[in-house]
């Protein structure tokens, strides 16, 4: 087989078993029963040796009882399981917060675990959540926030916000929104409205061919995404991860960077950009 059509195989698949998984059906799992035979062997191999070892050793001494708790196939695998787009990203975009040390930051849903928990060790960080999020962690305030609504949504109350694969969910009800196709337009605008002018906004969102796949998210095309955001922002920095996760950083060049955004499968396009007006006229 090419290399072309194995990368397509391997990304057809990994998009199958993201549904699959949701109900409990992991085909990455399932696939990995071919190799039980074997893993079930060495793992009796052993435990043999090491139970002959540990009567010889004090720590035998230590642990005298030996239960069973098989963990196939961990030495076939990476030294550790990412969420790749995910963990570049995050780095990326903290450590852009590191640098540029703003007076107030304001993050609105992006992963706790990841990107929040990153920010959140060297400062304080202020995360926007529509649903609870219990919390007790002296660096992240946890703010009720729906970023839909106009009304509420406080005005140039930050220098420095971040929503990282945020805007590809709102309006399409699965984290209990509001139903609304123009759900994302109106969060992008209101992001921006939490901003002082001359304010940095952190935005990222899956990029290839344009469409819905309900109700997991869009994938937009970055003509989209800057159309959306230049009117009123200034685009400072658009990097792309790409299909097999290289990072690109395009600087400020939207031309080369929507080029190759719309070669992409699934990429995930970053842009970190200047306030320089208020958004108008945004529609609730």
């Amino acid at each position: 087989m090419t290399k072309s059509f194995i990368i397509w195989l391997r990304t057809r698949f990994n998009r199958i078993n993201r549904v699959t998984s949701q109900y409990g059906i992991h085909l990455d799992e399932i696939l990995r029963l071919r190799h039980f035979v074997a893993d079930l062997l060495v793992f009796i191999r052993n435990r043999r040796s090491y139970l002959k070892l540990s009567k010889l050793s004090e720590t035998g001494l230590l642990f005298p009882k030996a239960a069973n708790f098989p963990c196939f196939g961990d030495q076939r695998r990476d030294g550790g399981t990412i969420e790749t787009h995910y963990f570049i990203q995050d780095l990326y975009v903290a450590q852009q917060i590191f640098r540029a040390n703003p007076k107030r930051h304001i993050d609105v849903g992006s992963r706790i675990d990841g990107f929040v928990a990153h920010v959140a060790s060297f400062r304080e960080i202020e995360v926007g959540e529509l649903r609870p999020l219990p919390l007790d962690n002296q660096n992240i305030k946890v703010l009720r926030l729906d970023i839909t609504d106009t009304e509420t949504v406080p005005k140039a109350a930050c220098d420095s916000v971040s929503c990282l694969h945020v805007l590809e969910h709102i309006g399409l009800g699965r984290y209990g929104d509001r139903i609304n196709p123009d759900g994302w337009l109106i969060a992008s605008h209101n992001l921006l409205s939490m901003l002082s002018l001359g304010g940095t906004l952190y935005v990222s969102v899956p990029v290839g061919s344009p469409k819905v796949e309900y109700d997991a998210h869009r994938v937009f095309s970055a003509e989209t995404l800057f159309h959306a955001m230049s009117p009123h922002a200034q685009i400072k920095e658009i990097v792309l991860i790409g299909d097999n996760n290289e990072f690109t950083n395009f600087g400020s060049d939207m031309v080369s960077a929507a080029n190759s955004a719309d070669e992409q499968s699934y990429g995930c396009l970053i842009l970190n950009l200047t306030k320089i007006q208020q958004p108008t006229n945004v529609r609730t």
